[in-house]
């Protein structure tokens, strides 16, 4: 009897273990599913702003860090190019904020969206904090210039730009998304 007790014990911790890992495989698939479809959304992004999505997954890690999202870096980006357009000297305020950076416009128009954020990063870290600083952020990036300081310091730390994905993942990732997204609509 005491045998049939130790049995029916046993098979009762066995299936709760095997609930448990069938809990656990469903929250990790689901959680790869969502990082997968997260990678993609870098493909999205390149194709708003111009650039590859390698280049903009690059600027996640310092967005994260710096307290805000690849949504704002894209949405910034937008800003600085709509600023940038027909500027082609230091008389309008972009252009100022270029030159104050000790930065050449012409050369810098020609550089990718990420690039220019790294530039614009690396050559505020000789400006001391303060109004000056946040001028000439606001003259590139609009109201929300401000906010965009903590992610910029970050990036033109030490640690800078980080390649987090291949071109190759980010396209991967980008096509399992949008396959769901179309399974899902149908």
């Amino acid at each position: 009897k005491q045998w049939v007790t130790i049995g029916q014990e046993a098979r009762r911790g066995l299936l709760m273990l095997g609930a448990a890992a069938a809990t656990g495989f469903i929250a990790a698939a689901v959680a790869l599913d969502h990082l997968v479809k997260k990678a993609g959304d870098f493909q999205d992004m390149a194709e708003k702003i111009g650039d590859t999505s390698e280049n903009i997954a690059s600027l996640a890690v310092s967005a994260a860090v710096g307290g805000i999202g690849m949504e704002a870096v894209v949405g910034a980006s937008a800003k600085l190019s709509k600023a940038l357009t027909g500027v082609d000297d230091d008389s309008k305020a972009a252009g100022a904020a270029i030159s104050a950076l000790g930065l050449d416009l012409g050369k810098f128009k020609q550089l990718a969206p990420a690039d220019q954020f790294e530039t614009i990063a690396k050559a505020l870290a000789g400006f001391e904090d303060g109004t000056q600083k946040t001028a000439v952020v606001m003259a590139l990036f609009g109201k929300a210039g401000a906010e965009m300081l903590p992610f910029l310091k970050e990036l033109g730390a030490e640690g800078g730009r980080q390649v987090i994905l291949t071109e190759e993942q980010i396209r991967k990732a980008d096509e399992y998304s949008d396959a769901q997204k179309r399974l899902h609509a149908q």
